[in-house]
């Protein structure tokens, strides 16, 4: 802990405090942050890059390879979608939405190579995923949630992911130009159905209550005409455990960026 004089002449202290304290963090090095409130962390340490929710504090290993991934520098956004990043054995490499590593880039003669950067006139994304209004619990009291990785802007890849639903729910997703928040099945409807909207099926495989997840990859059409619109979803999942058997997300607010 240290001291600064504010401008009264008294001492103002400065605390800080760990963000998290997960055994995944060890050794991390670059740090890169999404419009879709995730943390990414280069970890030296374990050949991994680690996914932090900054809502939640969740964290969990989101790309890991010892043999191609070994001893990872830095992570940056990268300018076409996704992350870069550099290793001991003079790689680069790129990441996607779903955690799959490719390699883009090697030359032994560098050695190891410490650091990512990316062109002076890039612009991270400015597009952000937030979420909304509030869900109905399944079985056990499992709250399904839905959640974004990396920012959304025309011709960007992304992926959008659930979580926490009852394992082989059947699911809608919904979708909409404009939010609503209506009394529905116990719940809350919280996009209008009344707009232009389109209604999805999925299946969230997994078993047991919380047990299901998805993760689906999108690339967002490079339109620039999409850029500042403003688009609605919300997921309601069958679950015998659920007030009217249905469970609800909260919604996911996605703002296309530039």
């Amino acid at each position: 802990m240290g001291t600064e004089r504010a401008r009264t002449g008294h001492p103002r202290s400065w605390f800080t405090r760990p963000i998290c304290d997960s055994p995944l963090i060890q050794q991390p090095g670059g740090v890169a942050i999404d419009g879709s409130g995730n943390m990414f962390v280069a970890m030296y340490g374990t050949h991994s890059i680690v996914r932090f929710r900054l809502d939640t504090g969740e964290t969990e290993t989101f790309a890991q390879d010892p043999l191609l991934m070994n001893r990872p520098n830095d992570v940056k956004l990268a300018r076409g979608g996704g992350l870069l990043t550099t290793t001991r054995f003079a790689n680069l490499l790129a990441i996607d939405s779903t955690g799959q590593i490719t390699e883009i880039f090697k030359d032994q003669t560098f050695g190891e190579i410490v650091g990512v950067s990316v062109p002076k006139d890039y612009s991270k994304c400015s597009g952000r995923f937030l979420n909304y209004g509030v869900g109905k619990p399944g079985t056990g009291g499992s709250m399904p949630r839905m959640q974004a990785i990396f920012s959304p802007c025309p011709g960007q890849p992304i992926a959008l992911e659930w979580r926490d639903f009852l394992g082989g729910a059947p699911a809608l997703l919904l979708f909409s130009l404009a939010p609503s928040d209506q009394p529905f099945l116990g719940g809350s409807l919280l996009v209008d159905l009344s707009a232009p909207n389109a209604i999805v099926p999925l299946l969230i495989p997994g078993s047991g209550p919380g047990g299901g997840a998805l993760r689906i990859p999108f690339t967002i059409d490079p339109n620039p005409a999409l850029s500042g619109l403003h688009f609605y979803f919300q997921t309601l999942a069958g679950d015998p455990g659920a007030t009217n058997g249905v469970s609800m997300t909260a919604g996911l607010h996605e703002i296309i960026g530039t």
